[in-house]
């Protein structure tokens, strides 16, 4: 056999300056990485602190179930966010739920919160404020669609297309739309405005997503005599993602009640009417298609719920108002549902020491707002009688 004939000297040299080059560029490459992944971290990080950390936000919490989980979750806008206490509920009958309540939350945002959470909690049962019935029309604005997303898993799917799907329908400009995908960028100017308070953590931890507030209707005016027109009839837009949320419970077998928190003063008149008139019409359609209705909004009397010191607005429960019609809800939920009472289950001891920092938190909040010498004293008479030490 004839032998090969060497490489030309030319080629080798070739060949030798490729091998060389190659762990240079894969070094350079791997630097990159590096550095790619230490931006990363470091904007997620920088970003925890400047993202606003309110009471009108989704808490970050939720997803801090220690894999077990919620019973129930409780849904809508800052009407049940500020009238429903999850962990008044625990106390008081072992009921495991959680309140997603944020400001301004359209059925639009509430619709692909649930797919979410249902998917990742299992509950038993979704109860579902309809106050944003009213809303005829797709009119969300930025801070609402921030309350939601923000604390959302970052890589979570149902943040993404919810933020695409709603940024589709608004006219949001470019700059807002890149903000809701991208938090940073929405807040990278914020630093300015850093305080103390921003690095306090989430002030709903310990509230399972409750907000609570002690300040009383100013201007209190009576409610006025009102007799439900039978004829209103729904939007068929916000009763559109209504059904979406009938389905989604549907097929996962969660149970679904709708209700409607007692409105106690008017903020204006023509609002006040269509309030009352669209609560009718959805616990007539909710009638139509066996879906379970607790309305009491014109009904907050029967709770003792008292319209001139028990809100905040007239619109808004405040911690009296909040605490009467958690108890009211906690006993139709033990009554019509089968939901477990796990204050004995060693899976949940945790609830037991969360309670007592709940009960720190909600007497500290409520004595530190603007309250009369009367409120003020019967707080600190209840904060003594829970043994809440407030030194």
């Amino acid at each position: 056999m004839g032998r090969l004939a060497p490489t030309p000297v030319y080629m080798q040299d070739r060949k030798n300056k490729t091998n060389l080059r190659f762990p240079e560029k894969a070094g350079t490459l791997l630097r990159a990485a590096f550095f790619l992944v230490f931006l990363f971290l470091f904007l997620a990080a920088a970003q925890n602190f400047l993202i606003p950390r309110t009471h009108d936000s989704l808490s970050e919490t939720v997803y801090e179930d220690h894999g077990k989980g919620y019973d129930v979750l409780f849904a809508g806008n800052s009407l049940i966010m500020n009238a429903v206490y999850p962990m008044e509920m625990w106390h008081s009958s072992g009921i495991v739920g959680y309140n997603l309540g944020t400001g301004g939350q359209p059925l639009t945002m509430t619709s692909a919160l649930l797919k979410d959470s249902i998917e990742r909690f299992h509950p038993k049962l979704v109860v579902l404020d309809t106050t944003q019935l009213i809303v005829p029309v797709a009119n969300q604005k930025p801070a609402f669609l921030h309350y939601l997303t923000d604390n959302m898993p970052f890589f979570s799917k149902t943040r993404f297309e919810m933020t695409a799907d709603i940024s589709g329908q608004m006219s949001y400009s470019l700059r807002e739309t890149a903000g809701f995908f991208l938090p940073f960028y929405a807040y990278h100017d914020r630093w300015k405005e850093l305080d103390k308070g921003s690095f306090t953590g989430d002030p709903k931890k310990h509230t399972s997503g409750a907000k609570i507030q002690s300040r009383v209707i100013e201007n209190y005016k009576d409610v006025p005599d009102l007799t439900p027109d039978p004829d209103t009839e729904l939007n068929p837009y916000p009763l559109s993602y209504l059904n979406e949320i009938i389905d989604t419970c549907g097929k996962t077998g969660t149970e679904l009640l709708l209700i409607s928190i007692p409105l106690c003063a008017p903020r204006e008149e023509n609002s006040y009417v269509t309030r009352i008139n669209t609560a009718y019409a959805a616990e007539r359609y909710a009638v139509e298609n066996g879906i379970a209705y607790y309305n009491l909004i014109d009904r907050g009397n029967e709770l003792g719920i008292d319209p001139a010191h028990d809100t905040t607005d007239g619109y808004h429960l405040n911690v009296w108002g909040a605490e009467k019609y958690t108890a009211a809800l906690t006993g139709y939920l033990v009554e019509h549902y089968d939901l477990p009472d796990r204050r004995n289950d060693p899976d949940y001891s945790y609830l037991n020491a969360k309670y007592k920092r709940y009960l720190l938190r909600k007497y500290k909040d409520c004595l530190a707002s603007e309250i009369s010498d009367a409120d003020r004293e019967q707080l600190l008479m209840k904060a003594e009688a829970d043994g809440v030490n407030l030194g």
